[in-house]
């Protein structure tokens, strides 16, 4: 991450740490669903939808990556 933290920045970056944010909710979810008081299946809807959300926004995130990264513009600042 360290190494493309320039491209991250100019291509949404925000985007991607969200991404990683969800997705990790997902797994923390999933380790501790335990420690929740809710049903089973409330817990697995909110790890799916943490998932679903995650990889939602990956798509978002590598898309307007493509995108920015295809204009004539960008290409010329690699």
């Amino acid at each position: 991450m360290f190494r493309f933290c320039g491209p991250l920045r100019r291509f949404g970056g925000d985007t991607f740490l969200v991404s990683v944010v969800l997705l990790g909710l997902s797994v923390l979810t999933d380790a501790l669903q335990w420690l929740w008081p809710n049903s089973y299946e409330t817990v697995q809807i909110f790890e799916e939808g943490f998932k679903f959300l995650g990889i939602a926004v990956w798509l978002s995130f590598w898309c307007h990556y493509v995108s920015s990264a295809s204009k004539p513009a960008s290409l010329e600042q690699h």
